[in-house]
């Protein structure tokens, strides 16, 4: 607490001087930079209270964080500091707050739940899916080494391939990516219901964008006859279409200010109760199965 007082303070000193105009050119590019590094030693500060409070950080997210506030403020405190040593403090505290890093175990588990996904009827476009399944690929195969830096970084190139696979689809009912909604829709969750069709899970949740489906206790979503029916109505216009900001999951932002995707991430506050218990308990056995058989 004292620490963050006393950047504080520097902070407040900083903002409120008003370099004189006969300042070499030199004196005011250090002035810019001491601002620069304060303002990011303060932020770095902040995460570091809270980090870990809605993803599980591995212990050198901490450790990076706190090596760049320790120099940092050395820098910040030190009048012999030169322009090298801001830009050096500046770049270690960006990386650090750039690119934090989870617990493995818990990137085990995003794998698990990457494994849900498919391509049924070709519903992804070949190029995003390919994509995916590359990044998907990439990450089971990072657990080898042991590097929880290279890991995190194969989880979050990942996750940035899933949001961009799945954001596309945000036309509540359009189950069939046709851009519309139709009686067509409703045709193809009546063939998936009569087990004709298969859909992706994404189209399944498109389909109960109208109607009484529901979320099994796995958090997959299930169609039922009661959403056809509200396919049928919106293709009639008895209901109003509508579009949604993403159609996928639920979306959190962590202490890093970095926001994630629940389809991806075991967040278990999202699921209260038996649900949360039957899900976790579900993912947790999977990645044990997969450790044992030397696959993560």
């Amino acid at each position: 607490m004292k620490k963050i007082i006393s950047i504080i303070l520097v902070l407040i000193m900083i903002c409120c001087t008003i370099p004189f105009t006969a300042f070499a050119a030199e004196d005011t590019d250090i002035e810019s930079l001491r601002k620069e590094l304060a303002m990011l030693t303060f932020l770095a500060e902040e995460r570091i209270v809270n980090v870990g409070d809605l993803m599980p950080h591995a212990h050198s997210s901490y450790e990076r964080l706190q090596n760049g506030i320790d120099f940092g403020v050395d820098v910040l405190y030190d009048e012999e500091s030169t322009a090298e040593n801001y830009n050096e403090a500046i770049d270690l505290l960006t990386y650090a707050l750039n690119h934090p890093t989870i617990e493995t175990h818990y990137l085990k588990y995003s794998y698990v739940l990457s494994t849900f996904e498919h391509n049924e009827n070709g519903f992804y476009y070949e190029d995003d899916w390919n994509d995916f399944s590359q990044k998907r690929d990439a990450l089971r195969d990072s657990f080898k080494t042991n590097d929880e830096e290279f890991i995190s970084d194969a989880f979050f190139e990942l996750h940035e391939s899933f949001v961009n696979m799945t954001s596309k689809y945000t036309l509540a009912g359009d189950v069939n990516n046709d851009g519309k909604v139709n009686i067509d829709d409703a045709t193809l969750v009546q063939k998936y219901l009569a087990g004709e069709e298969n859909l992706t899970e994404l189209q399944k949740a498109l389909a109960l964008s109208y109607d009484n489906g529901y979320y099994d206790k796995l958090d997959i979503p299930k169609p039922n006859v009661d959403c056809v029916t509200g396919l049928q109505k919106c293709a009639a216009g008895l209901i109003e279409q509508h579009t949604l900001p993403y159609s996928y999951g639920v979306k959190y932002t962590d202490s890093f200010d970095v926001t994630y995707n629940t389809k991806l991430v075991l967040y278990t506050q999202i699921w209260p109760g038996e649900e949360e218990y039957d899900y976790v308990k579900y993912v947790e056995a999977k990645a044990r199965e997969l450790e044992a058989e030397g696959v993560i």
